[in-house]
């Protein structure tokens, strides 16, 4: 048995677990396994798993993380093996359980008791692919199958290997919010978030009367490559359509590189491709021709 001590500095509490094998210091993980704890979503959930349950020999069951809206639990070493998703899953992987159930929905997972935890979770995971060697990837079922290193579930183990049942942490889960949470957290820009649940259409500052510019035509794409840099909150689209859920949002004083521009429904959009493959839509300013009126720097 290894001595249990934080592997990330970010866990804030040790709860150790008798359920594990034994491993070893410099053991090298391929993946990290993403699970639901199946309870409900509140602030002490977390430490009654991690201290009330894991801690029992009678569990027969544990993870190497539990992870609540505040609080990261380490209950096995990260060389150790952990009891968590059967013996292919519990040998290669670093297992994280959530708060939360496989059963909710993918608006469930943005309400802020989850978006709180997806962000700890994201950080918790970018260390790990860090200190692992682990790519920032969700593997698909082939990858999985043929031992590929990558951020995986509890479900996918389960479909893949056909050891158990378990469908956690559910098709709701934002895998795609969560891979980009990830990617910023392992860039060092985890202040930009590239999803995000349905939130209102960009904003439009009082209208400026033009002194003369011509707007752009609508629907016209052009090439352009710079950084902008927001000075409100910018919803992220997956198009340019004012009426379409939010992928995300970029703060005050955060940006993103974008490759090209199009006008469209009054706004002009910058573009650029998402680190997990989707384009994504910004806008930055009413279509008017005019530069003073951008909502930001930059363009």
């Amino acid at each position: 048995m290894l001595l249990l001590e934080p592997d990330s500095q970010l866990v804030t509490e040790l709860a150790p677990s008798p359920n594990h094998y034994d491993g070893y210091y410099e053991r090298k993980s391929p993946w990290v396994v993403l699970h639901t704890m199946e309870t409900p979503e509140n602030s002490t959930v977390a430490r009654n798993i991690a201290t009330g349950w894991f801690s029992r020999t009678e569990a027969q069951a544990s993870a190497h993380y539990v992870v609540g809206d505040t609080e990261i639990f380490q209950c096995v070493n990260e060389g150790d093996y952990a009891w968590a998703a059967m013996p292919t899953g519990n040998a290669h992987g670093i297992h994280i359980e959530m708060a939360g159930r496989a059963s909710q929905s993918r608006n469930e997972w943005f309400d802020d008791y989850s978006r709180a935890l997806l962000e700890l979770v994201a950080a918790l995971t970018a260390d790990i692919c860090a200190r692992h060697g682990i790519p920032v990837r969700i593997l698909t079922d082939a990858q999985l199958a043929a031992g590929e290193k990558g951020i995986t579930s509890h479900a996918a183990i389960s479909r893949v290997f056909r050891e158990s049942d378990h469908t956690d942490p559910g098709y709701g889960f934002p895998y795609d919010y969560f891979i980009e949470r990830v990617q910023a957290h392992r860039n060092g820009t985890a202040n930009i978030a590239n999803g995000a649940p349905p939130a209102p259409a960009p904003q439009q500052s009082a209208p400026a009367q033009s002194a003369g510019p011509t707007p752009l035509p609508d629907g016209v794409w052009y090439n352009a490559r710079g950084w902008f840099t927001a000075d409100r909150r910018l919803e992220v689209s997956a198009d340019t359509e004012v009426d379409s859920p939010s992928m995300g949002y970029y703060s005050a004083g955060s940006g993103f590189n974008y490759d090209g521009y199009v006008a469209n429904n009054g706004y002009v959009w910058l573009s650029y491709v998402s680190w997990y493959g989707p384009r994504r839509y910004i806008a930055v300013g009413p279509n008017d021709g005019r530069t003073d009126t951008t909502w930001g720097t930059g363009f």
